[in-house]
Formats: structure tokens, C-alpha cells, sequence
């Protein structure tokens, strides 16, 4: 509604708001929802397929005893967050396993891949988006 109500506003200063206006505002609620439908299948389809059994076999290797029971959730979390990377490109595993795992700077790792500081911002940036769409995709399958 507010998504509507902006997009009115903005196109509504030359339609006489007398006569019409109905038929005036379901063409914007149209367009509206186009643009939202749009949106989300271009979200959708640029979604990898989880490798579920590599995610869990990785999980599977990290964990060798069983965990007392208040660590069960951190295991299940941890496990999510690695299904979700294993579904990541190659490209954006490798950033975000040699960022946050292996603890190199930036600047070192635009150094290995001669690009700049700025370069690795932007792609570690989009990397944490992707794998963030990944976890909801996931926390969405398993409701």
C-alpha cells in the first residue's frame, strides 16, 4: 500500500482525479505488483540448488562426538550456514571461507587475486548477500 500510494503521488499530477480515478489506481496497483512478482522470480532464479549431501557431509566430518544440549542449536545453525555456502558459487565460497574462516584481510586477498581492496569489499558484500538469500531459502524449506 505504501509502495502504491508513492508510486500515485509520484504519476498522479497530470490525472484528473475526478472522473477515473478508480480505474486510474488499479492500473498503478498493476504495475506495482508486476514490478514486486518481477522482482522476486528474477530473486528466485538466480538462487543456486543446494548440494544437501555435500552440506551435511560436511557437517558430519566436523562433528565427531555428540554435543551437550546446549550446544544442539550453535550445531544446527552451524550446519545450516554450511549447507548454504556449499550452494554459493566457487568464487564467493573461496572469499568468504579465506575472509572468515582463515582470517585474511582484504587486503590480502585483492593482493592474491591482483584486484583492488575496493573489488574485494564489493564482491565479500555480495557474497554475504547471496549466502543470506541461501538461509532464508533454507529456513523456508524447513518450515
Amino acid at each position: 500500500m505504501q509502495e502504491l500510494c508513492l508510486q500515485a503521488s509520484r504519476t498522479g499530477a497530470g490525472v484528473d482525479r475526478t472522473e477515473h480515478i478508480d480505474a486510474w489506481l488499479f492500473g498503478v496497483a498493476r504495475n506495482v505488483l508486476r514490478r514486486h512478482w518481477r522482482t522476486i522470480t528474477r530473486r528466485r532464479r538466480n538462487l543456486p540448488e543446494a548440494r544437501l549431501d555435500v552440506g551435511t557431509e560436511l557437517a558430519d566430518m566436523l562433528d565427531g562426538e555428540p554435543l551437550p544440549n546446549d550446544y544442539i542449536e550453535r550445531r544446527e545453525v552451524r550446519q545450516q550456514v554450511l549447507l548454504a555456502l556449499t550452494a554459493l558459487p566457487t568464487d564467493d565460497q573461496n572469499l568468504i571461507l579465506q575472509h572468515y574462516f582463515d582470517g585474511q584481510s582484504q587486503a590480502d586477498i585483492a593482493a592474491a587475486l591482483d584486484v583492488s581492496v575496493r573489488a574485494i569489499e564489493g564482491r565479500l558484500y555480495r557474497a554475504r548477500q547471496t549466502l543470506r538469500e541461501r538461509l532464508r531459502h533454507l529456513e523456508d524449506e524447513l518450515r
